[in-house]
């Protein structure tokens, strides 16, 4: 397009410059083969150019174009969703059975079992101590041990219960000195010792262990309670007998005990001098 033919439009872009961009336009003229010529210098156009279908740079371009105005519109786009952990799952192996030969016959053997079992039929959701309970002990004894069993379930019935199994088979294998010893035991346990203060959840676990090794109707309740006083920390103590009125049963008393004792190492009341 030569000047002569361009003069005539900036002539009317003068007297009307709403449509000096039209005569522009219209008198620019594609050349053949080749590619529209520009309009004159500070006249640009900011409409995009088409890119050739297929062009993988324009595709990846214009996506990262979109994805910018899309972040500055509203915000970054959500995260990407983790996928979910496999679920693991673990076999847990069954508790050796009680037989009362070779090394079962050990005083302490028939304590590890009784330990092994109850974890066992805890781990399972088996009912620990109702009615019937007993039956499931049977099946993880053998030989001597499962002949008194099944004597006890002949004698007791088929509610037989775990700690009357337990009993049986205690008082079937154990001696009296056995027997003794854990009384002394049960009797000498205490929280604090060689100048450190245990939890007092071991206190009582330790009690209770202890207490189930003996003959039902060893140790009574309240005796159980008692004693369960007396192994505390004088601290302790004087806290939690202030709250018992005498008709709380061991489970409450033992609430009571280690809520009072998270608070003393807490403030660090076991530090001071009594």
């Amino acid at each position: 397009m030569d000047e002569a033919a361009r003069q005539p439009a900036r002539d009317r872009a003068q007297r009307d410059p709403a449509e000096s961009a039209t005569e522009l336009a219209k008198a620019a003229k594609v050349t053949p083969g080749g590619s529209p010529e520009s309009p004159e210098k500070g006249l640009t156009s900011k409409a995009p150019v088409a890119a050739p279908a297929g062009d993988p740079a324009s595709s990846s371009s214009d996506s990262d174009d979109m994805s910018d105005h899309g972040e500055e519109a509203g915000g970054p786009g959500p995260e990407p969703v983790p996928e979910p952990l496999p679920r693991l799952s673990i076999k847990v192996p069954s508790p050796k059975k009680f037989t009362r030969d070779g090394e079962d016959h050990k005083p302490e053997a028939i304590d590890r079992w009784y330990n092994s079992v109850q974890l066992y039929l805890r781990l399972q959701n088996v009912s620990q101590n109702a009615a019937g309970s007993g039956n499931y002990w049977i099946l993880y004894t053998e030989g001597q041990a499962q002949e008194a069993a099944f004597q006890a379930a002949e004698l007791l019935g088929e509610n037989l219960t775990r700690d009357q199994l337990v009993t049986y088979l205690r008082e079937r294998f154990q001696s009296s000195k056995h027997k003794n010893d854990t009384y002394q035991k049960f009797h000498s346990i205490r929280q604090s010792w060689n100048g450190q203060v245990q939890k007092i959840s071991i206190i009582a676990t330790d009690l209770l262990m202890h207490r189930s090794r003996l003959p039902e109707d060893t140790i009574s309740d309240s005796a159980f309670i008692q004693q369960f006083f007396t192994s505390m920390h004088p601290s302790l103590r004087q806290d939690v007998e202030t709250q018992y009125t005498g008709d709380e049963d061991i489970n409450t008393v033992i609430a009571m005990a280690e809520r009072q004792d998270s608070i003393h190492r807490s403030t660090g009341t076991y530090g001071k001098k009594q």
